[in-house]
């Protein structure tokens, strides 16, 4: 099969595309470079073709390359997003930069390709409904009526929505993939483009013995951290199913504090860290969850690795980096 992937080289993405080859497809990549890393693809594969370019320029030229192809399948992965405090102090380049990535990216793909899978997020739901410990499970509906607490919630709600214009009007069959928190290796772990695990497994990954870990806001916040493996199952299983459901969500069974995930990244690094919580900083929505029945009957899909392997792999790859990059 033949393959399109947007942000292909970012952390969902490469492991997404290292996957496909290993199975037998070809695939084309489109990534601007800006999170994503030349070098967490495989290097000289004759199945790999990629391309450098920003989907929020013209996509004329492009979009002429492209259409002398037959694409079996699309999955939209590119988007602008970083930590929280970049994406609070960017509200507005979030917003513009989404919608014309998601518009150019359909437009391009419109006429060459039968199926599109769309990343979505979380970051969508209400922030009324995440205001406190989760008290029932978020099920897809719940994204109406809409008032996420980032333009990066709401830009990828829209993403969703106007995939579903596309679909509608049979120009293609599509699913959004909605993710809950996703996090593993091939990722920024440093700087305001990381999120929480991998900006914490950095911090402890260079921090003296004693020295204190540093935690954004209370640590009582909590999120479904869902690790990229079983992310790059549920988009293999949807490949293959195709399903009808325009939504999908995708995540863990359970929720987890960032303290307890800061306690078992310092009980990972085995060094004698501090936990330190700077109320001063951010913390984002206080707890969502999950209900994912959707996901077990339209995929038969559950996630197979656990939270703290998941955490161990991250933190040890990080190390890596450290030592020898």
């Amino acid at each position: 099969m033949n393959f399109l992937v947007s942000g292909g080289a970012g952390m969902i993405g490469s492991h997404l595309v290292g996957r496909l080859l290993a199975e037998g497809n070809r695939v084309t990549v489109i990534d601007d470079f800006s999170r994503g890393r030349i070098d967490y693809l495989p290097s000289d594969h004759c199945r790999l073709r990629i391309i450098e370019f920003d989907l929020r320029k013209d996509i004329s030229i492009l979009k002429h390359d492209i259409s002398r192809y037959k694409f079996d399948c699309a999955v939209h992965l590119a988007d602008n997003v970083a930590g929280i405090k970049y994406v609070f102090n960017n509200q507005l380049k979030v917003w513009t930069d989404n919608l014309a990535i998601n518009s150019n990216f359909f437009a391009l793909v419109d006429g060459v390709v039968d199926f599109v899978i769309y990343a979505g997020t979380a970051c969508s739901y209400p922030k009324a409904l995440q205001t406190k410990i989760a008290e029932k499970r978020l099920v897809e509906d719940d994204a109406y009526p809409a008032e996420p607490e980032s333009s990066y919630g709401m830009s990828k709600l829209m993403g969703e929505y106007e995939l579903a214009l596309y679909a509608d009007q049979g120009r293609f069959s599509a699913t959004t993939l909605r993710f809950h928190n996703v996090f593993g290796t091939n990722t920024e772990f440093s700087g305001e483009g990381a999120q929480v695990i991998p900006a914490l497994c950095y911090r402890a990954a260079t921090a003296n013995y004693e020295d204190p870990l540093t935690v954004w806001g209370s640590g009582k916040q909590r999120r479904g951290f869902i690790y990229v493996a079983d992310v790059i199952d549920a988009i293999m299983t949807a490949i293959a199913k195709k399903p009808s459901e325009d939504v999908i969500q995708i995540g863990p069974e359970s929720s987890t504090s960032i303290a307890d995930i800061s306690a078992l990244i310092v009980d990972i690094s085995e060094k004698k860290l501090r936990v330190d919580f700077d109320l001063s900083k951010p913390e984002g929505d206080f707890d969502r969850l999950g209900d994912y029945s959707r996901a077990r009957s339209a995929l038969s899909w559950s996630p197979k690795v656990s939270l703290i392997d998941g955490l161990e792999t991250v933190y040890r790859w990080i190390e890596r980096k450290v030592q020898y990059d």
